[in-house]
């Protein structure tokens, strides 16, 4: 093959990856808000997610790790099979979604019922949220102050 095609074969190339990359930017600013976690609650604030609501009541952190006592009460019609599966912690870029020791894990809540457990999560430095995601929405607790 002769230098000229090759030249010519690369520049197609790099031609291909700036549109490409070009048509990935404008889809991604055209999507920013459904990639943006838009409020942060407080502890204590309840709030409803695919029609269950969802509260985080209380956190500590000790050496053991980062508990929550989080309260779940789904409305009618709707329940979940395992109570810790929706939630992950999450500190800067790094998310924790296997809660252990686990109160919530395996456990329903039916259509109409309420439940209250622990969430466990191994120990880590900075600032931590709780995020609760369900039916494609997920919204986060900023756990701060004394917990």
């Amino acid at each position: 093959m002769s230098t000229r095609k090759l030249i010519l074969t690369a520049l197609v190339c790099g031609m291909a990856i700036l549109i490409a990359g070009g048509v990935f930017l404008v889809n991604l600013s055209r999507h920013k808000d459904d990639l943006t976690v838009k409020d942060v609650y407080a502890v204590g604030q309840t709030v409803t997610v695919g029609g269950i609501a969802a509260t985080v009541q209380h956190w500590q952190r000790d050496p053991d790790g980062i508990v929550a006592t989080v309260h779940l009460d789904a409305g009618p019609g709707v329940s979940a099979q395992d109570a810790s599966a929706p939630w992950s912690l999450v500190i800067g870029h790094r998310i924790d979604r296997r809660p252990v020791p686990d109160d919530c894990a395996g456990r329903a809540v039916a259509a109409g019922s309420a439940l209250t457990c622990a969430l466990g999560f191994a120990p880590q430095a900075g600032t931590p949220y709780l995020a609760f995601a369900l039916a494609g929405h997920q919204v986060q607790w900023r756990l701060d102050g004394p917990g």
